[in-house]
């Protein structure tokens, strides 16, 4: 914390599956304005994270949903989030059909010739989204995954969401070269 501490002028991401390690340090230690404390849940198993990162002391709370492995249901909120992000596995190994069903928010299209989103897996992103609006959280979908990244896009219901929470301290914006490279490539 030292580092992110004598560089204010930067934003830290932590991104942990340790969520209560998480808490515990910093209810030992104040979390600098700059770091971001996030946790990632890939199921409904691990929702627990979810109440472990709320009880975090940092200005800017995350979720990474990546990769969305399950149905998360309905019995849960994001009060006290500021930012969830969504996203499906991308690999070769989706090319196996088991796979896709497993662990993938795609599937291959033998028509189209390409991964294209399941329709399921759309409606588990879509109540995350509607979650998200009913606690006033910025939404962040990165993908849907397939056997690269950008295989099936990044369109929900043909929108990108690209939200992001504004940056402690008064940037306005955040000099995304991933999201430009996309961009500049055609690929929502």
């Amino acid at each position: 914390l030292d580092i992110i501490e004598a560089t204010p002028q930067h934003e830290y991401q932590v991104l942990t599956k340790r969520s209560e390690a998480l808490l515990k340090f910093s209810k030992n230690r104040m979390l600098p304005n700059n770091f971001w404390a996030g946790v990632t849940i890939e199921n409904k198993r691990n929702l627990n994270r979810l109440d472990d990162l709320k009880a975090v002391k940092s200005m800017i709370k995350f979720i990474s949903l990546e990769p969305l492995l399950d149905n998360l249901g309905d019995s849960y909120n994001f009060d006290g989030i500021n930012w969830v992000i969504t996203g499906g596995e991308s690999g070769n190994h989706l090319w196996k059909d088991e796979n896709q069903k497993k662990r993938g928010l795609v599937v291959y299209d033998k028509q189209l010739k390409k991964f294209i989103p399941d329709s399921q897996k759309v409606e588990w992103v879509r109540n995350i989204l509607k979650k998200c609006r009913e606690s006033e959280v910025f939404f962040f979908h990165k993908q849907w995954g397939g056997n690269y990244p950008e295989s099936a896009g990044r369109e929900l219901d043909g929108k990108t969401y690209d939200e992001i929470p504004k940056i402690p301290g008064g940037k306005l914006e955040i000099n995304n070269q991933y999201l430009k490279l996309l961009n500049s490539k055609g690929i929502n």
